[in-house]
């Protein structure tokens, strides 16, 4: 028998609860789980989310590969509101396959199977986000049809870089985030700035920081938003957060944006500046994020900082239409 003739004795079946501590099992081993947001695993966080997306109805299909009992691969597509509020047409794909199991066909099966069943669904296409120097999984989806189109780099401050710089005037009030009365106008506000450069971007809903994930990583000290001083309209926004691993504590930029209009003004670098002096407060060893490439220019801002760029990727996306590839 073949190495790939092996995927034959794999079985892909819908996922259940049966399945959970074969697919945590799974997930712990995994060495393909994105290096800054999902560094760190739990099997209680995973658990907790793979619920929750399941709860909101944004899990349109998930199955698993097993092979005499054993979770060997998942496959996952979840339709997620984008900015774009484009939420019929592409779905999001989560794929794992045991290292052991790779290279004899049980991607392709998982693949397979998801396109077929989010096809019936109505959806137009999936995409995924990948590290350009996973070469082996980039190589998976140039074999089937999928294609880059957007890139992305993490980015990340050293306390070294830290220097004393005098915070810039500008005609605005910054303040911390009011939750959860403000959550409806923070949303509106992050959604609707990438709306028309990054329309595939997920969406954040008012529920994320109530009983999503966003509860559990926002201290409002740490969030902080810019109004207008005259109409008291949100022009801008800074989230930071911290994370532990075996390394030490980190800060992390999860939000940085001012309104379009204010590009130009010198807003977005004093909420940059303000939401850093909040992070070093925390005591972290170094500020992480990642940044989109060419979205409002803003990976300028962090090189003149002084954030160091690594880990560059795309996001890649196959159409799976009849005709589609």
């Amino acid at each position: 028998m073949s190495p790939r003739d092996s995927s034959k004795a794999v079985e892909i079946l819908p996922f259940s609860d049966d399945w959970m501590e074969g697919y945590l099992d799974l997930a712990e081993n995994d060495d393909s789980r994105d290096p800054l947001y999902h560094k760190n695993f739990s099997r209680e966080d995973t658990k907790r989310q793979i619920l929750w997306q399941a709860s909101r109805g944004a899990t349109r299909a998930h199955v698993v590969a097993v092979q005499d009992g054993k979770v060997v691969g998942s496959g996952r597509g979840l339709l997620i509101s984008t900015c774009a509020g484009d939420e019929s047409r592409i779905a999001t794909l989560n794929l794992m396959v045991a290292r052991e199991h790779r290279r004899k066909g049980v991607g392709s099966l998982l693949l397979d199977s998801l396109c077929t069943d989010l096809r019936r669904q109505g959806l137009k296409g999936i995409q995924l986000g990948m590290l350009e120097e996973w070469t082996p999984w980039i190589r998976f989806l140039e074999k089937h049809g999928f294609k880059s189109y957007n890139r992305t780099a993490d980015a990340v401050l050293k306390p070294a870089k830290q220097t004393s710089v005098e915070l810039p005037e500008i005609d605005a009030i910054i303040r911390p985030v009011r939750l959860p009365e403000e959550r409806g106008v923070i949303t509106g506000f992050m959604n609707s700035e990438r709306e028309e450069e990054l329309p595939w971007a997920c969406a954040i809903i008012p529920e994320f920081w109530t009983t999503g994930p966003g509860s559990e990583i926002t201290d409002p000290k740490g969030f902080l938003v810019a109004e207008d001083k005259k109409t008291g309209e949100v022009i801008g926004v800074a989230w930071g957060s911290t994370f532990t691993d075996e390394s030490g504590t980190h800060g992390m930029i999860e939000e940085l944006d001012v309104a379009k209009g204010l590009l130009k003004t010198p807003l977005r670098r004093r909420l940059m500046l303000q939401i850093l002096d909040w992070l070093w407060s925390k005591g972290v060893k170094d500020v992480q994020t990642r940044v989109h490439i060419g979205f409002k220019h803003e990976e300028d801002l962090y090189r003149e900082i002084g954030f160091e760029f690594l880990r560059p990727a795309a996001l890649w996306r196959k159409s799976i239409t009849a005709g589609g590839g």
